[in-house]
């Protein structure tokens, strides 16, 4: 008898080792989720899920086609991007037509339909109230000169303003779009604010070419490494998307910093970026 309790109790000890295995295992590969994010943070996932299904409630189903393809892992990557390219809705990457058909009244235009999806994104927020002063702040170690911010120093701290309500415009130190200049070793923090309400935008320091085309990134890097932000969610009633990039600006030359998203940097959201020699 006591063999038998033996067997019994050994058989149920197997059962609940394979039961603990399986369920880990399970467990592991459910809470997996894939890498991505952009340069202003890592959204998860699951944020990334629940946004989709306040934009648009229908996609969060498990069916197949193009009607849940948005809530998936693959389109998460798509729309995030990462810190090397552009995310592949700025580059008409494969992709782009599976979500024309649910964007309504916004066309073809992304930035719109980004600005929406991402408006309730997590991450640092500036009250609108304070974003004309941001604008208009000229910071300690730069000098205004005829349109142009000059950084005197070895380091520096701007706040970019994309889109105040005048027009398609970067603000930096209370200038719509000025060139920036900086001598070459310049440490460089951007303390970049979307304030439209309409639209998502973001702020790359690029090679002077990519601003002319439609798609100003396609498969484009940043001059220089860690010089973006590739999108925002668009500002809400009280507050506005924030991010803070830095960077070294490492080599002399004649550059454009610019909003990627499509059309943006030929609507206004552009402008000179020079580095001078040491």
């Amino acid at each position: 008898m006591s063999a038998r309790r033996a067997l019994i109790a050994a058989t149920v000890t197997l059962t609940l080792l394979l039961a603990l295995v399986v369920g880990f295992g399970l467990s592991n590969r459910l809470s997996t989720r894939p890498s991505g994010g952009h340069s202003s943070g890592l959204l998860s996932y699951d944020q990334y899920r629940s946004m989709v299904g306040e934009v648009a409630p229908g996609m969060m189903g498990e069916g197949g086609g193009d009607a849940t393809w948005l809530s998936r892992p693959s389109a998460y990557r798509w729309m995030m991007g990462n810190r090397e390219i552009a995310p592949g809705w700025m580059t008409g990457d494969r992709g782009l037509h599976r979500i024309r058909w649910m964007m309504g009244s916004y066309g073809d235009d992304m930035g719109a339909f980004v600005g929406r999806l991402f408006a309730d994104a997590p991450g640092p927020m500036a009250s609108r109230d304070q974003v004309p002063m941001l604008g208009a702040r000229v910071p300690i170690g730069v000098r205004i000169e005829h349109h142009r911010v000059v950084v005197l120093g070895s380091s520096a701290t701007l706040t970019v303003v994309a889109a105040t309500g005048r027009r398609d415009a970067f603000v930096i130190a209370g200038q719509g779009d000025p060139t920036v200049v900086m001598r070459a070793g310049t440490a460089l923090t951007v303390e970049f604010v979307n304030a439209d309400p309409d639209r998502a935008h973001g702020f790359i320091v690029a090679a002077p070419a990519s601003s002319r085309s439609r798609m100003p990134m396609m498969k484009r890097r940043p001059a220089f490494l860690g010089a973006d932000v590739w999108f925002l969610g668009r500002a809400g009633a009280t507050s506005a998307h924030v991010a803070t990039i830095r960077f070294v600006a490492t080599t002399p030359g004649t550059y454009r910093y610019l909003c990627p998203v499509p059309d943006h940097a030929r609507a206004g959201l552009d402008g000179s970026f020079l580095v001078t020699p040491v």
